[in-house]
């Protein structure tokens, strides 16, 4: 944080949008589906300063994510992120980077969701996994808002890749993994939202105690007058038990149903946070 709580330009946008029709090709031209990864999004120094402040996951701000097919800790509430963490979160939610992630992926006029919805800080710790899914398509509380792409950054310097975490994007059909996105301070992957873009982590992190898998996710949509709302869609890996099939579909209705009760009712995670901590226990 520079003396005087000065703020920070925390992305190099005059490289970015240099390079925007050469990022646009590759993000479209990804497989399986429409994806770039950046090495370095932000500025070296400010990545390792967002590393340092890092807050642990260790109070009641925190919403616990965990059930059959979660098991990992988010802070959405950007008032309680540390001062740097804050600044370089609204900065990526600002109207000049929204603007040049539209001309990366082609969705035009993206919208930030100051809410953080499902996003904001997350923290994976030892034995933490997220299953393969589908995101939610639509904003909870925005009802004409359709999601369209994520932006997950690491922010972990010594992660080793034994420990797990990689991201994994699958196949559409669930065939198989085509990419993993390395666990690496300052790299970022932002792909396209939709019903079939499968991703996630879905075996057990295996990193010392004390130590977590820390990102920060933010999620960017579109204005439309039709939505396609869709809650998330958890999934099997091929070859898993039927069993484990089985498990992984009920917690997939579950989930359905709580989103569908939260929508209209408008309640927050806080409440299935606390109750999922009491099940824990």
């Amino acid at each position: 944080m520079p003396p005087g709580g000065a703020r920070v330009t925390a992305v190099d946008y005059e490289s970015l949008e240099t390079r925007a029709a050469e990022l646009a090709a590759r993000f479209r031209g990804a497989s399986p589906y429409p994806h770039l990864v950046f090495h370095q999004l932000l500025k070296p120094d400010v990545a390792r300063a967002l590393e340092a402040e890092f807050p642990a996951a260790v109070d009641d701000r925190w919403t616990h994510y965990h059930h059959y097919n979660n098991h990992t800790l988010g802070l959405t509430r950007l008032e309680a992120f540390p001062a740097l963490t804050r600044q370089v979160t609204e900065e990526l939610n600002s109207e000049r980077f929204t603007s040049l992630l539209s001309r990366i992926t082609g969705f035009p006029n993206l919208l930030a969701d100051a809410r953080l919805e499902g996003g904001g800080l997350h923290s994976t710790e030892t034995g933490g996994f997220l299953n393969l899914h589908a995101d939610f398509t639509n904003h909870h509380y925005h009802r004409n808002w359709q999601r369209r792409c994520n932006l997950i950054l690491f922010l972990n310097t010594d992660w080793q890749e034994a420990w797990g975490g990689a991201l994994e994007l699958w196949e559409r059909d669930l065939s198989a993994c085509r990419v993993k996105v390395p666990v690496r301070n300052n790299t970022a992957v932002v792909f396209e939202t939709a019903r079939d873009t499968f991703h996630g982590y879905p075996d057990r992190l295996s990193n010392p105690a004390g130590t977590a898998r820390r990102s920060l996710a933010l999620y960017y949509y579109t204005q439309e007058r039709k939505v396609l709302a869709l809650s998330t869609n958890y999934r099997a890996r091929p070859g898993e038990s039927a069993g484990r099939r089985a498990l992984i579909a009920v917690d997939r209705m579950a989930l359905r149903l709580y989103t569908t009760v939260k929508e209209r009712l408008g309640l927050s995670d806080d409440l299935a946070s606390r109750l999922l901590r009491l099940f824990r226990r």
